[in-house]
């Protein structure tokens, strides 16, 4: 999924601002599949093993000494008000912080943050999208 302008971001506590977008992306790392013998398609599949990605983009245009240390673990909470508080969604995600980047381009400068979820006990999403109607 991808957030763009976000009406607010927080790790852990720690409110991000000016941020563009958020992605977040689900993966397979391993696929169980199995093909029958009536013919040569695949006839069943299911993701064994699963990998969640979180990457926040901000611009930054001042000096942030304030970053979120690597292998930190907390709650991504990203919220999206499309016009309506009716419409407006709260979407959390357990992370651990993997990587803090900045990219120089000519007098803009960005910031990544790059998250990797987790899961509580193994088997439930760390992705949680609240509301919206």
């Amino acid at each position: 999924m991808v957030v763009l302008r976000p009406s607010s971001v927080e790790f852990d506590g720690q409110r991000f601002g000016d941020v563009e977008r958020v992605t977040i992306d689900s993966f397979s790392l391993d696929m169980a599949e199995s093909w029958g013998e009536e013919g040569p398609e695949l006839m069943f599949a299911d993701s064994v093993r699963r990998k969640t990605t979180a990457t926040v983009v901000q611009s930054v245009s001042r000096t942030e000494l304030e970053v979120p240390e690597l292998g930190s673990m907390g709650e991504l909470v990203v919220e999206v008000t499309p016009g309506s508080d009716a419409l407006a969604r709260r979407i959390e995600v357990d992370v651990v912080v993997q990587s803090v980047g900045y990219a120089v381009l000519g007098d803009r400068t960005r910031r990544e943050i790059r998250f990797v979820g987790v899961s509580l006990d193994g088997e439930s999403s760390p992705i949680r999208v609240i509301g919206g109607g």
